[in-house]
């Protein structure tokens, strides 16, 4: 599961995520994004039977546009690199991912 922290609206904002048991137990959540935004939905959340793929939008506050970023999470909740951009300069602003 993974959603946005407000910290402040439309101003600090961060991707945060949690793994859910199918027993319903809930885990330790984890910070995703590295870089605060002044909004960082929606998010959308996949996998490909090794890895996690988050993906969310982050609004530019210079440019006042979205750029979608990613991070690869695995099964244990450690991060495979950082955050990423996956597509920068545009308005893009609804990911959908398939992974």
């Amino acid at each position: 599961m993974a959603w946005v922290n407000i910290i402040s609206l439309y101003t600090n904002n961060v991707t945060y995520g949690v793994f859910v048991s199918p027993s319903g137990a809930v885990g330790t959540p984890l910070a995703i994004s590295q870089t605060v935004s002044l909004e960082e939905d929606p998010l959308s959340v996949v996998f490909n039977g090794s890895n996690y793929l988050v993906v969310w939008n982050f609004e530019n506050p210079n440019l006042n546009i979205y750029d979608l970023y990613g991070r690869f999470v695995t099964p244990s909740g450690t991060f495979l690199g950082n955050e990423f951009a996956i597509e920068t300069n545009q308005s893009k602003s609804v990911p959908r991912s398939g992974f």
